[in-house]
């Protein structure tokens, strides 16, 4: 069985249908409550895990605050669907989990003019500005998605599927995505199962070492990790011990691989 990725520009409505997916399915729904588990687990506060999944003040972070809130949500989602028979949202699971098979991503959009009337009331707004705050915030959130995970949402090759609820009622989009789910390309393979817990991997060790290498970029083949990290030449050495002493701890990490480049000369 596959696991559903879900996303939204109406934060409302896509918890809403996931819910009700997940309850159709028997599936587990794995959403926003998650981020009180890992500020519990880790120690981070979720103030600034929830402040970097909002597309309207993930910039107030700082740099290094906004990379371990993003690894450490990131690290704790792809554990959830490692478990298989998942629907996650509001976690932006559907940005990083691209390429692999039995992961079915869907983007929904619609219902953009109960939208824009929920804003005019709840703002006491024109329907004019309240339709404009609303392209806004799908504005910023295309922006969010970049900035954050290098993916536009807002460009539908991303996904597997993107329903439009202004022409399908959610009853029957809850069905379409159920039908979607069980074809046997979603199955779970072997292959797949390994894609996600490179993944995995490759999260975990970046989540060890992005505050002390905030640009760092990992990858994992199987229980290999590679890092590729850029230092000053004269402190090369002293990188790759220290990378493979952090990584080479964590469970699950056989061999680290470490690429050092130079780092680029400061412009005077």
């Amino acid at each position: 069985m596959t696991s559903i990725a879900l996303s939204s520009d109406d934060g409302r409505l896509c918890q809403e249908v996931g819910a009700r997916l997940a309850s159709v399915m028997g599936f587990d729904h794995v959403d926003r409550s998650l981020l009180a588990e890992i500020a519990q687990q880790v120690g981070f506060e979720h103030d600034k895990l929830v402040s970097a999944l909002d597309p309207g003040s993930y910039r107030k972070l700082s740099r290094t605050d906004l990379r371990l809130a993003l690894s450490h949500i990131r690290t704790a989602t792809l554990t959830r669907l490692m478990e298989d028979e998942v629907v996650c949202t509001g976690l932006g699971a559907h940005l990083y989990v691209r390429g692999v098979s039995h992961l079915l991503t869907v983007h929904l959009v619609g219902e953009s003019q109960a939208r824009v009337d929920a804003v005019a009331e709840a703002k006491g707004l024109s329907p004019l500005r309240a339709a404009k705050l609303v392209r806004r915030d799908a504005a910023r959130r295309s922006r969010w998605s970049l900035d954050c995970f290098g993916t536009d949402e807002a460009d539908p090759a991303n996904f597997d599927v993107v329903n439009n609820l202004d022409r399908v009622d959610r009853e029957r989009v809850v069905e379409m995505i159920v039908e979607m789910a069980s074809h046997r390309k979603l199955k779970r393979m072997t292959y797949s199962q390994q894609c996600l817990a490179d993944l995995l991997l490759a999260s975990r060790v970046r989540t060890a070492l992005v505050a002390d290498y905030p640009k760092v970029r990992v990858s994992a083949d199987g229980d290999r990790a590679i890092v590729e990290v850029r230092c000053p030449r004269w402190k090369r050495k002293q990188t790759v011990h220290e990378i493979k002493r952090i990584a080479g701890r964590l469970d699950g990490v056989g061999l680290v691989e470490v690429h050092v480049a130079n780092a680029r000369p400061m412009v005077v």
